[in-house]
């Protein structure tokens, strides 16, 4: 199966980390999974042993890095993706992507599109309906009920499948308990609330920075996000000393964090 990949990896967006997820998923079912990667720079390929540290991931699929124009808003990625679909005459397509799918779709490849929002901006609407004339679609996965209560699927004959992100979950056996991860990882040893992933508008990491400033017997951990976020609130938690911001945290390193939490907090918006 090819598994085309939306952005260069490694990455800190959320999108790769689910996607190398998925690959392995794919390649523990018994898939001969080839993940494909856009190169805008034209950088060399990344070794595996970094990407599987980066992401977390065991088992070794195939990558292939395709060059791609930044001005060209991944078109030419997705063309990309279909000589190659075709070149190894590929029994079917599993993407995010929606050029990708659509290309692959209207010239017959067997495709299925994993949907996580309804189709943004002028020309996303219509790069959903091309994948769903085309005689390759065989099927779509959206994240939630919702998701796919929403979408305009009139007339669409074949499955929605409504699949939610998975977990490892041998990733979180035998972790300390919080008072000895606390510990481990120099962290204030009283209760801890933690938030882990991106801090920009939207995820709610505002009503945290609230939360700390009324509870402040408690430690508020934040781990993940990029510079320039975690330099805004730092700037706006000014002189609350029970907030701990310690910026992008590999993957691989997070259930370490999560573990020194009593709770976990997901407020998003």
């Amino acid at each position: 199966m090819l598994l085309p990949a939306p952005t260069y990896l490694p990455s800190r967006r959320a999108n790769t980390i689910q996607v190398m997820k998925m690959a392995q998923a794919f390649t523990r079912l018994g898939q001969e999974v080839h993940l494909t990667v856009p190169n805008p720079q034209r950088r060399p390929p990344v070794d595996w042993e970094v990407l599987a540290r980066h992401y977390g991931v065991q088992e070794r699929f195939s990558i292939t890095w395709l060059p791609a124009h930044p001005r060209l808003r991944s078109y030419d990625y997705a063309w990309q993706v279909l000589r190659l679909a075709r070149r190894e005459n590929v029994p079917w397509i599993f993407t995010r992507h929606p050029q990708a799918a659509a290309f692959a779709s209207l010239q017959g490849i067997p495709t299925v599109l994993e949907v996580h929002d309804l189709p943004q901006g002028r020309v996303g609407p219509l790069w959903f309906r091309l994948f769903l004339r085309g005689r390759g679609a065989r099927a779509l996965v959206t994240i939630t009920r919702a998701l796919r209560d929403a979408l305009p699927l009139e007339g669409w004959p074949h499955p929605v499948l409504v699949l939610p992100d998975g977990v490892d979950l041998e990733r979180y056996a035998g972790l300390p308990a919080p008072e000895a991860a606390r510990a481990t990882l120099g962290l204030p040893p009283r209760f801890t609330a933690g938030y882990t992933g991106h801090l920009y508008a939207g995820r709610g990491v505002e009503l945290l920075l609230s939360l700390a400033a009324r509870l402040p017997e408690m430690t508020f951990l934040l781990a993940g996000g990029n510079p320039e976020d975690v330099a805004r609130l730092k700037a706006q938690a000014a002189g609350l000393d029970n907030l701990i911001f310690t910026g992008f945290i590999p993957n691989a390193e997070l259930p370490r964090y999560q573990a020194a939490c009593d709770v976990l907090l997901m407020p998003y918006q």
